[in-house]
């Protein structure tokens, strides 16, 4: 999700190599669950979630960093 789904995936502009190319996959996609049971999928855009929740936190994660760093 990070990064979008089927034709709306977007790698990050700094990788320099990936596997599936911009704008491949389908419009849609079917699966099986462990029940049995089918599901459609449709391409998404990609939600930042995890990016933004790193940006939200890079204090706390650079006071635990030197935290560490200096316990070490």
């Amino acid at each position: 999700m990070e990064l979008g789904t089927g034709k709306e995936y977007q790698p990050p502009p700094e990788w320099i190599e990936f596997k599936a190319k911009q704008g491949s996959g389908r419009d849609r996609w079917f699966w099986q669950d462990m029940n049995g049971d089918w599901h459609v999928g449709y391409p998404r855009k990609g939600v930042h979630m995890l990016q933004q929740a790193m940006e939200n936190h890079l204090d706390e994660y650079k006071n635990v960093i030197d935290k560490e760093l200096t316990n070490a």
